[in-house]
């Protein structure tokens, strides 16, 4: 059994996890608690340890293996597991690739036809600075999470992302083609807004912030590298400046984390794009655990609004 199939009710499950996150807490009753976020490679699902001892508060670390015997049971209509017992798992006896979620398509895939898309641009400065920056982080862009939770939290998830909204914007630039819209301005905004992201999240068992993404943050990192990689190469036109501004006004708003609101078309298109897609994957996750015709949780990502799960896929 893993942990997308858990279901309520259900007690002495023996799974073999992952701790993503370990909190400390204290019970109305004034004893101590953990909160762990246990994960495989279906999901994840939080869990208690009551009553934890000083040595289960030493024993318990993210990103460390774990056996454990769990009740399942229902609160606040979010699944959540009692841990009964446990079990220290050496790391090096698995193969943490088989406890890490993955993106359904494959990253090499998703890779090719985003280059595809940058070798067919016309315009010269646009084709020749997404040509330099995929070629020094191809790599981990196919691999990397686009976020710690949230949305797209998994391995080759920030390739995923980007490739949605990529197929999304190109859609939008067919439906509109009668507009001001320089589409090829999109797409590489879109294939860039988020490929700090390498940068700022260390990526392995459990995903982090490097220090870099502490300080600095995926949006100011990549526009930095951006401007650095053109002034090397000589590309210093205002192509350069626009794109600057696609990552810069990437999240829409200053409250939200950009350091510019949106200016221009393109640059609005895909701050909506980014958040339509972030949406749909953290809806669509809670509602694949939750049973027809019932309701997912409130989802802080979603202003607090519930979802019914009307029909199976």
């Amino acid at each position: 059994m893993n942990i997308k199939d858990l279901t309520k009710e259900t007690n002495n499950i023996e799974l073999v996890v992952i701790a993503d996150k370990v909190t400390q807490g204290t019970a109305s009753n004034g004893s101590t608690y953990l909160s762990i976020t246990l994960k495989d490679r279906t999901g994840t699902i939080e869990a208690r340890l009551w009553d934890a001892r000083p040595a289960d508060i030493e024993c318990w670390n993210k990103g460390n293996c774990y056996k454990v015997n769990i009740n399942i049971i229902e609160y606040r209509k979010v699944l959540q597991a009692k841990i009964n017992t446990y079990d220290i798992v050496d790391n090096d006896s698995i193969n943490l690739e088989d406890f890490i979620e993955v993106a359904p398509l494959s990253p090499d895939v998703m890779y090719d036809e985003i280059i595809a898309t940058v070798q067919a641009m016309q315009t010269p400065e646009y084709r020749e600075i997404m040509t330099l920056i995929l070629t020094k982080y191809g790599e981990q862009f196919k691999i990397w999470p686009a976020a710690i939770r949230n949305h797209h939290e998994i391995k080759s998830g920030l390739i995923w992302h980007s490739l949605t909204m990529l197929k999304m914007a190109k859609n939008v630039a067919n439906v509109y083609f009668d507009r001001l819209i320089d589409a090829e301005l999109l797409y590489c905004g879109v294939i860039l807004h988020d490929l700090g992201k390498v940068i700022e999240i260390t990526s392995g068992a459990t995903n982090d912030f490097s220090l870099e993404g502490k300080l600095l943050g995926h949006i100011s990192i990549m526009a930095n590298e951006l401007n650095h990689m053109a002034k090397i190469n000589n590309l210093n036109s205002e192509k350069i400046i626009l794109l600057e501004h696609m990552i810069l006004a990437s999240h829409g708003r200053l409250e939200y984390g950009s350091p510019v609101e949106p200016h221009l078309l393109e640059a609005e298109i895909l701050s909506f794009l980014d958040n339509l897609d972030a949406r749909i994957y953290r809806i669509d996750k809670e509602l694949e655990k939750t049973p027809v015709n019932e309701q997912t949780q409130r989802l802080l990502a979603v202003e607090g609004r519930w979802f019914l799960k009307h029909f199976e896929k």
